[in-house]
């Protein structure tokens, strides 16, 4: 016989015990008391004492000694105690090694997007796909564009969306989508009646404006001096909703992604103003870590979001 077929008979032998009689075992020696044990599990008093005899008469060794106020542990029992820890313990890790092997690994992607990103499209994307794969829990957070990017860079966020003026070093770039820029007013603005404008002529109006470090902010200024028109800023918001509060109470005017524009319309009383000139439509893209494997969530992902 070899010694892994008499290691197999050795495992295969019957026992005298199971996890329930430990358990019980385990708790009088911490409680002291049969009674206090069997609460605790719980257990019929009558229930655990006959399970701890049936137990002794099985091991034919004394485990526990009656006392008046209680029970005390023999020797045996002592080592038993050790025992049925580690058999317990066993048992608890084998349980939830089935488990992890019947329930997928759950997994977590950090997605950073820009205001016009986070404002579009991407959320019902993200939630589309997260209906697809039910094992994946996701976090969207918003950013500029720089921020977003330098954060993927950092391993701090898995995937950004970023603006398409921006072209980080050592990062995979990826074309996510296009948009439009326009011009909101207050609904009885002068520039409410037309159906398109030039951005010049959009320049000589009073502005609302974003923070200064927003991806749109700073292309609206690289266009201003390409036109050489120095904007005049009445206000400045620090996210869209805002930007549109203020145009509604007739401080300015703003520039806007289209979509985002037309859902503010639908509950705020603005107007939606064409930018005829050509560099109005914008270039959204991705951004991830240059080394991903092809089958990975996060490239899945990113597949889902351009195709």
């Amino acid at each position: 016989m070899t010694k892994s077929e008499t290691e197999l008979r050795r495992l295969l032998r019957p026992v005298y015990f199971d996890l329930p009689d430990l358990r019980l075992l385990l708790a009088v020696a911490e409680c002291g008391s049969l009674s206090e044990a069997a609460a605790r599990l719980p257990l019929a008093l009558s229930a655990a004492s006959a399970r701890l005899r049936g137990l002794e008469s099985r091991l034919g060794v004394q485990l526990l000694q009656r006392k008046a106020h209680g029970m005390a542990l023999t020797e045996a029992g002592l080592l038993w105690v050790q025992h049925a820890r580690r058999t317990l313990q066993a048992a608890s890790e084998a349980q939830e090694a089935a488990t992890r092997q019947r329930t997928p690994a759950r997994q977590h992607l950090r997605v950073q997007a820009n205001t016009t990103a986070s404002h579009s499209q991407l959320p019902a994307q993200l939630g589309a796909f997260l209906q697809r794969h039910p094992e994946l829990d996701l976090t969207l957070e918003e950013g500029s564009s720089r921020d977003v990017w330098r954060a993927v860079a950092a391993g701090q966020t898995d995937l950004g969306v970023i603006d398409g003026d921006y072209h980080p070093e050592g990062l995979l770039i990826l074309p996510y989508r296009q948009y439009r820029l326009v011009v909101v007013t207050a609904a009885g603005h002068p520039l409410a009646q037309k159906l398109s404008c030039r951005f010049s002529e959009a320049l000589q109006q009073p502005l609302v404006g974003l923070p200064e470090e927003r991806a749109l902010q700073g292309f609206i200024e690289k266009m201003a001096r390409h036109v050489a028109v120095q904007p005049v800023y009445r206000a400045r918001a620090p996210g869209f909703y805002a930007l549109v509060q203020l145009v509604v109470a007739q401080l300015g005017i703003g520039f806007l992604p289209v979509d985002v524009a037309l859902a503010y319309r639908e509950s705020h009383p603005i107007a939606v103003v064409e930018l005829e000139d050509g560099w109005a439509t914008r270039q959204l893209q991705l951004c991830l870590p240059e080394q991903l494997l092809s089958d990975s969530l996060l490239m899945q992902l990113a597949r889902w979001l351009t195709d």
